[in-house]
Order: C-alpha cells, then sequence, then structure tokens
C-alpha cells in the first residue's frame, strides 16, 4: 500500500510537470515514463520545455523523497534522458487495444541516454541535437563521449543546469577541453576550485577520479559501458 501510494505520487508529479510544460504523456513503464514534446501540439521552443521539464522533475522528485523519508521510505534517485528528432507518433495497437506513442531511433536514443546517467552520476543528460534545438539560452556542460548500442560513433551528451550555474558551466569547460586534450594538470588545476566549491557534484567526481587513476579524454571506456 505504501509502494501504490508513492508511485501513484510520483507518477502525478511526472505528468503535471510534463502537461505544464507543453509535453504529452506518452506512457507510464514501470516506475518510469516517456513523454513526447512536438505532437500532437508543437511549438517553436519544443525542445527548451522538454530540457526545462526534465530540471523541474528532477527538482520535484528530490523534494518529494525528502518528504518521504520523513515516512520511513528510502527513494532512488530520478534519471532523465532527452534526444530531439524525427519519429513515428500516433494511435498503434491491435483492434481492441490502441496506444499512443511515438516510435524509431529518436526514442531508443532517449532511453539510451537516460540510462547513461548511471555512468555519470548525473540526474539530466541530453543529446548535441537536444542542445543545439533548445538554443543559445540553454546553460549546458559537456558530460563525455559515449558509445551507444546501435551508433557507429560515440556521441557527446551534455548536462542542463539551472542558469544561475552559467558561469561554473563555462568553468567546467575548460577543464572539460584540458581532459579531453590530455593534459592531466592543466585539468586538476581548473577541476581544483570547482570540487572545493561542490565537491558532491556527480559529474566533478567522476572526472577527478579518472585524473586519479591516470586517464584522460572524454571517451567512456569499455567497462564503463552499460549497453
Amino acid at each position: 500500500q505504501t509502494l501504490v501510494h508513492f508511485m501513484n505520487a510520483y507518477m502525478d508529479m511526472i505528468g503535471a510537470e510534463v502537461l505544464a510544460h507543453g509535453g504529452t504523456i506518452g506512457k507510464f513503464i514501470g516506475d518510469g515514463s516517456m513523454s513526447i514534446f512536438g505532437a500532437p501540439e508543437s511549438y517553436p521552443d519544443d525542445a527548451a520545455r522538454a530540457v526545462q521539464c526534465a530540471l523541474a522533475i528532477v527538482e520535484r522528485a528530490a523534494a518529494l523523497g525528502e518528504e518521504w523519508r520523513k515516512h520511513g521510505l528510502s527513494t532512488g534517485r530520478t534519471r532523465v534522458g532527452a534526444h530531439t528528432g524525427e519519429a513515428l507518433v500516433g494511435n498503434f495497437g491491435g483492434r481492441k487495444r490502441v496506444d499512443y506513442t511515438a516510435l524509431g531511433d529518436t526514442v531508443n536514443r532517449a532511453a539510451r541516454i537516460e540510462g547513461a546517467n548511471k555512468v555519470f552520476g548525473t540526474p539530466v543528460l541530453i543529446s548535441d541535437a537536444t542542445r543545439r534545438a533548445a538554443g543559445e539560452t540553454l546553460c549546458a556542460r559537456p558530460a563525455g563521449d559515449v558509445q551507444m548500442k546501435g551508433l557507429g560513433k560515440p556521441e557527446r551528451l551534455y548536462e542542463p543546469l539551472p542558469p544561475v550555474q552559467r558561469e561554473d558551466a563555462a568553468a567546467f569547460a575548460v577543464a572539460f577541453e584540458a581532459i579531453e586534450a590530455g593534459d592531466p594538470a592543466r585539468a586538476r588545476n581548473a577541476l581544483a576550485p570547482l570540487l572545493a566549491a561542490n565537491p558532491a557534484d556527480p559529474l566533478l567526481r567522476y572526472y577527478a577520479a579518472r585524473l586519479d587513476a591516470g586517464e584522460t579524454g572524454v571517451l567512456v571506456t569499455a567497462r564503463d559501458i552499460i549497453y
């Protein structure tokens, strides 16, 4: 009964945020969901709406988790992935049951991007296509290059951040460039003040650990790939 009550509250929260940002609830899948921005109604800023929705969901999920911990229930972390592209959207099913949903590579990539959060410890990751579609006002930092199943080459993923963290994102970009260039000394110097200010930041910790292990570059290694 406790689990049912929690899951209903959790899904209600997700659904409310999707609708508030102009999206469509595609389906609930276990303890997750798939949502669509751009169909059946579309807006010029669908990608930006999707990213803002993702950030809002993570923030509200954290607050919901705090509330439930007061009742002795330990909840997991919410992760979101977003990708922008073409998809086949409509009613699919048999004669007795139809489901309004989206199908295609865009949907598959979004699901795999969501899973990549497990590697970096991040709450939200988006593709470069979504980053570009969201526009210049988006605040985001590069997370790394991930080889996803079915893709011929690694794809760079980004972590969107609240606009108030724009300076932090710019500072991290300097460290990321040094890591990618294989310059560990410069990378450590750039990461140090960021870690001192945000010691619990998952992405900073991820790259600090890689540097401590003598690794450079931003490609997710074979042992980290989860697909």
